[in-house]
């Protein structure tokens, strides 16, 4: 019995520990939906669309950098 309550208690920290993880990379995978939203529509020509996607993005995450490799200091 009390193997269970410890199993039963690992696996409510493991979980909760996911949770907390998911909800901090939240705002990251949002902004960058959001420069890809606004992508496609200034593609499609639609700019004061774009730019709420733009806006929207830098409101959520204003620290977001686009792109998956920063440039190399010499």
């Amino acid at each position: 019995m009390k193997i269970a309550k410890e199993n039963r208690a690992v696996c409510c920290l493991a979980f909760f520990a996911l949770v907390a993880l998911l909800a901090g990379c939240g705002l990251g995978f949002h902004a960058g939906t959001d420069i890809a939203q606004g992508r496609q529509a200034m593609f499609m020509q639609d700019n004061s669309g774009a730019l709420g996607y733009f806006q929207s993005a830098v409101q959520t995450d204003p620290n977001y950098i686009y792109g998956t490799e920063l440039p190399k200091v010499l």
